[in-house]
């Protein structure tokens, strides 16, 4: 156990991160939706600095038993009990949503989500439609707005956290 504990201290901080988001993402099977949502955001994370590709977020999924619930206009939806997830074939976003959690527990779950990682909180602001939103100093954005086909803003029942990349990828 102690070569465990020294390996760990000798990792660089990257590399201990990824290794930490790539466990958070065994929460994809957890039977409570706020977990399966953390798993999902470090699917679609990735990285704090920097996403994953499309391969490696649908790999996620697709490794914790999510239903591949088929691909249409560049994007790829995947389901598991009331969560789902989108994955854009571009790597412009990613998408987890839960149909019982509200957002308010879903912009909770980011900021413990970075908390947990002991990674600086990205700048929280409110979009220009009323979203939660946390703005990386790349230019990746996180979102939350309601789960569902017309997303709104505020403090719904259900939610979707929104990985947005595009700033990123240019």
């Amino acid at each position: 156990m102690k070569h465990i504990a020294i390996f760990l201290l000798t990792l660089s901080p990257a590399v201990a991160y990824a290794q930490v988001l790539e466990e958070l993402t065994m929460q994809l099977r957890d039977s409570d939706g706020i977990w399966r949502m953390q798993g999902g955001l470090a699917a679609c994370l990735g990285g704090f600095e920097s996403p994953s590709t499309p391969e490696q977020t649908a790999n996620a999924f697709e490794h914790m038993e999510w239903q591949n619930a088929g691909s249409y206009g560049g994007l790829t939806e995947y389901a598991y009990k009331d969560s789902s997830a989108l994955v854009a074939q571009n790597g412009t976003f990613c998408e987890i949503a839960d149909m019982g959690v509200p957002q308010t527990e879903a912009a909770d779950l980011v900021r413990r989500t970075f908390a947990e990682m002991s990674e600086p909180l990205w700048t929280q602001s409110t979009s220009a439609a009323g979203c939660t939103t946390f703005t990386s100093p790349s230019g990746r954005v996180i979102e939350i707005s309601s789960g569902g086909q017309d997303p709104i803003c505020g403090d719904t029942p259900t939610s979707a956290i929104r990985v947005l990349n595009e700033a990123s990828k240019g």
